[in-house]
């Protein structure tokens, strides 16, 4: 997987405006390398982001971490 930083935009797959087809109040944004997650913008310092079997992986990291 290949680490970026926060200021790098996510991959172009994820951004957009994605809402849950059982439950439209939940709602996820994607613009650039910002997430917004019920209504809160998700805190990370930065991403890991690979394919695992041909799927698009991302995963959103803290520098500090704990456990």
């Amino acid at each position: 997987m290949d680490r970026f930083e926060r200021t790098a935009a996510l991959p172009s797959e994820m951004q957009g405006r994605w809402v849950d087809v059982e439950d439209p109040t939940v709602e996820l944004t994607v613009r650039g390398g910002e997430v917004v997650c019920f209504g809160e913008l998700v805190v990370y310092d930065y991403k890991l982001v690979g394919k695992i079997d041909g799927a698009l992986t991302v995963s959103l990291r803290r520098d500090d971490e704990v456990g």
